[in-house]
């Protein structure tokens, strides 16, 4: 389980797209809010191609979301 302020670049995480496991340092991190007035936040982890594939066209995101994975 990752804990806030911990980082282990080794670290495996589950893609929430597909659930095959990748590195910590080589997903995105998508944080989720259950409403805007919450203080309280989950963090999941996805490949960044399956969350590009995913969301709309008319969305622009972050350049860094296009890299390719090694």
């Amino acid at each position: 389980m990752r804990m806030a302020g911990n980082f282990n670049e080794n670290e495996k995480v589950v893609c929430c797209f597909c659930g095959e496991g990748l590195l910590l340092k080589d997903a995105a991190v998508l944080s989720v809010k259950p409403s805007v007035e919450s203080d309280e936040e989950q963090q999941l982890f996805c490949h960044k191609n399956h969350l590009v594939e995913r969301m709309d066209k008319s969305i622009v995101l972050h350049p860094d979301l296009f890299e390719t994975e090694d």
